[in-house]
């Protein structure tokens, strides 16, 4: 019986890409030999989705697979029903949701359920800690 692989989904917006690349090679550095490429799910790298490869389902499949779902927060990205479509399906698996913040957003001060849920700072060094 092989062993499942933790799956990491980062929910961004498209010009958040950058930011969600850095989280994905951070996440890879931090922990090195625990988790590879193939368990970060990022939808805009070139890594996650193939060439060709059906988009909305490659998303879905991700999402599935999730153990825990990194949804990337700024003052734009919460304002966009994507990203609340794709917390939500992390929110229904009961799956672990973490609200990144980033471009002065705060987790206390993002809109509900966001603000709901344990989130961290990207420049602040405890939340990589978290």
């Amino acid at each position: 019986m092989g062993q499942t692989k933790k799956r990491i989904f980062i929910s961004h917006t498209s010009s958040e890409g950058k930011i969600a690349a850095a989280l994905k090679a951070r996440l890879l550095a931090d922990f090195e030999g625990v988790i590879d490429k193939s368990d970060v799910f990022v939808s805009s790298d070139l890594e996650s989705i193939e060439a060709g490869e059906n988009w909305l389902a490659a998303v879905k499949a991700a999402l599935k697979e999730a153990k825990v779902e990194i949804v990337i927060c700024s003052p734009a990205s919460v304002t966009r029903p994507w990203i609340h479509f794709e917390a939500g399906a992390g929110w229904v698996r009961r799956i672990r949701v973490i609200p990144f913040c980033h471009s002065g957003s705060v987790p206390e001060k993002l809109p509900i359920p966001f603000n709901l849920l344990q989130g961290v700072v990207a420049t602040e060094s405890e939340g990589f800690t978290k």
